[in-house]
């Protein structure tokens, strides 16, 4: 056996084990929610507001029937990531209201003893019967739970790459991907097509089909006729012939994205950078009564100048018509260093970022995940 594979079985055999011990031990890898009742009233202008309950009141109201008039209601799922957390601080409360903590192992029992604890007030009550009805109406949710696991199971195959590329890194890159790719043509065939094209050329079939909600002012608008026909001009490659026609609207919509990215360009990455660089080179900072406050002054003043010698240098830096030598050789040499110290931040701000993610991903791993550290 090669020491490679011999690495991976044994990687495979521990992690097995304590992957077996922490879901037998622990409630790692199981995701509890419980349906939480929302209720709706319509108002004389036909318009909806939420209806302001206990949470122990939408408890209650297990079916319509429990209902006023004019009330509609429906659940929405609250997710519990950690129920033995859940468990101990609701035993917590439960002791420091006087009471047995073991009563978190039957919500029913919870109920019937806080109900008829004479010494809790009102507001105390109502906090411990919600967490009580929580607790008996919680279930695992097979959805959520696969879900996790799935989540794991690809942020442990990216990681592998640190070992080296193997095929459980290829496969989950390929899954990223593939989803990445179909995700984006679901949004673009929505909101390109569906949205802003077919509702335009077919707005009383949206109404009828896809969007329900489409305002009765939007009508026929012949013009999109025009981005429909190139649409199906750019789908002309897939034809077995004349796929030179794609290259007609491809060639359009570069240009056109080239010009506005240009104008964008001038904007914001040209002019905005030369009149940032257009300050005074003494700033003169006041208090509220109008007397100068010269440290600060002086602070800013440098702030200003070291921006300007600092874009002045670099500048000269790339200045190649004259020899760089003498005075214009020691000025690119300030601007060498200022470039550095540019190039240095934005790659420190780079791995910052990535270093980011990856703490993201461990929390989700000890977290969520092995329960390790508060699940979040």
């Amino acid at each position: 056996m090669k020491q490679s594979q011999l690495i991976w079985l044994l990687i495979f055999v521990v992690g097995g084990i304590f992957l077996a011990w922490r879901v037998s031990t622990t409630d790692m890898g199981r995701v509890w929610h419980h349906p939480e009742r929302q209720i709706h009233q319509q108002n004389e202008d036909g318009s909806w507001s939420e209806v302001e309950l206990s949470p122990s009141r939408k408890f209650d109201l297990h079916d319509d029937g429990d209902l006023e008039a004019n009330q509609e209601g429906w659940n929405t799922w609250t997710v519990l990531k950690n129920r033995k957390g859940f468990n101990e601080s609701f035993g917590t409360s439960l002791a420091t209201a006087g009471m047995d903590p073991e009563l978190v192992h039957d919500p029913v029992a919870a109920q019937a003893a806080i109900d008829g604890n004479p010494d809790m007030s009102d507001a105390d009550r109502e906090v411990l019967q919600s967490m009580a009805l929580m607790s008996e109406d919680f279930i695992l949710s097979p959805g959520r739970t696969f879900g996790l696991w799935l989540s794991a199971f690809f942020t442990l195959c990216i990681m592998s790459f640190l070992y080296k590329d193997n095929p459980f890194y290829k496969f989950a890159e390929a899954v990223v991907i593939g989803a990445s790719a179909a995700y984006v043509m679901a949004v673009g065939f929505w909101t390109m097509l569906v949205k802003n094209l077919f509702s335009n050329l077919a707005p009383g079939l949206m109404r009828e089909t896809f969007i329900p909600g489409l305002p009765e002012e939007i009508v026929f608008n012949g013009w999109y006729l025009v981005p429909a026909l190139f649409t199906i001009f750019l789908l002309w490659r897939l034809m077995p012939m004349g796929g030179w026609i794609s290259r007609w609207p491809l060639a359009f919509f570069i240009g056109i994205t080239a010009g506005l990215r240009l104008i964008a360009f001038l904007e914001a990455d040209f002019m905005a950078q030369i009149s940032a660089t257009m300050i005074p080179l003494w700033v003169s900072v006041q208090d509220a009564a109008g007397s100068m406050m010269l440290w600060d002054s002086v602070w800013a003043s440098f702030t200003n100048i070291i921006i300007i010698v600092a874009t002045m240098t670099g500048l000269v830096y790339f200045f190649f018509s004259v020899e760089h030598k003498g005075a214009v050789g020691g000025a690119a040499r300030v601007g060498i260093w200022f470039l550095m110290i540019t190039f240095g931040a934005s790659f420190g701000y780079t791995v910052m970022g990535r270093i980011a993610l990856l703490a993201e991903r461990l929390q989700y791993l000890f977290g969520n995940w092995l329960h390790l550290t508060p699940p979040t």
